[in-house]
């Protein structure tokens, strides 16, 4: 059903579901990423979307999990209603405030189906990730949106595929412990939280904090910790330096 809810018509793509809805996040209009072009809305389309087969559906909307739009480019287009909403993307995970863009059959989703190719869209996705935002979309499938927007964008970010694996892993946590890495999961999560570079200094212990980028701000936060009481387990990596017993799991 996902893939047949779109079709190609002249020059632009269109809604053949009977109802659709696109979940942009609220913060998108003060970046830029999101405003009125006419009677058309201007959007980096990396965002969400549900399928509805009737109206009444609409009202129950998280009882199902909203599937990801991962087009790293600006797109035009034009939405039967435009609604502001709290909204939760997966079933029984934290809203978010979002626009809610809402198309109904043969009204058109993508105006013009060529695409401005630039080197600005793929930056505009890293400042996503870097910045902790792009936790919009489920953690599993970030990695091959990115590989998918070299190509939208005829761009290489001249890494390995396992290497953009690595960047994407050490962005997002555990939402139930945010100082916990989403790779040392049992499994990937569709809900993440997202760090930024910033965040994540608040998260690493004072042994952590000598192999950080900015281990002087790192060793600072650090120290700040300690005068507050905040006690430090030790990781498996500082026991194995110091030559500790490691108990076993």
């Amino acid at each position: 059903m996902v893939n047949s809810f779109l079709a190609y018509k002249d020059m632009s793509i269109i809604v053949t579901a009977p109802i659709v809805e696109m979940y942009v996040p609220y913060e998108y209009a003060a970046s830029g990423l999101y405003y009125m072009d006419g009677e058309d809305v201007k959007m980096f389309a990396v965002a969400n979307f549900r399928i509805f087969s009737k109206e009444s559906e609409i009202n129950t909307r998280e009882n199902k999990d909203a599937y990801p739009l991962c087009i790293a480019a600006f797109i035009s287009t034009r939405p039967r209603e435009v609604d502001v909403d709290e909204v939760a993307l997966y079933v029984g995970s934290k809203k978010r405030k979002c626009m809610v863009l809402r198309y109904y059959k043969n009204d058109v989703f993508i105006v013009n189906r060529n695409i401005i190719k630039t080197i600005k869209n793929m930056s505009i996705l890293m400042k996503l990730l870097e910045a902790g935002r792009l936790d919009i979309l489920p953690y599993e499938p970030i990695s091959k949106a990115l590989i998918a927007a070299q190509e939208i964008d005829n761009i290489s970010l001249g890494l390995p595929e396992e290497d953009i694996d690595g960047i994407v892993a050490d962005r997002f946590r555990d939402p139930k412990n945010p100082s916990r890495k989403a790779r040392f999961m049992d499994k990937y999560p569709k809900e993440v939280v997202s760090v930024n570079p910033r965040e994540e200094i608040n998260m690493t212990s004072t042994f952590n904090a000598f192999g950080f980028e900015d281990p002087n701000s790192a060793l600072v936060v650090a120290h700040n910790r300690h005068r507050k009481g905040v006690k430090e387990p030790e990781n498996i990596i500082e026991k194995i330096i110091k030559g500790e017993k490691i108990e076993k799991v």
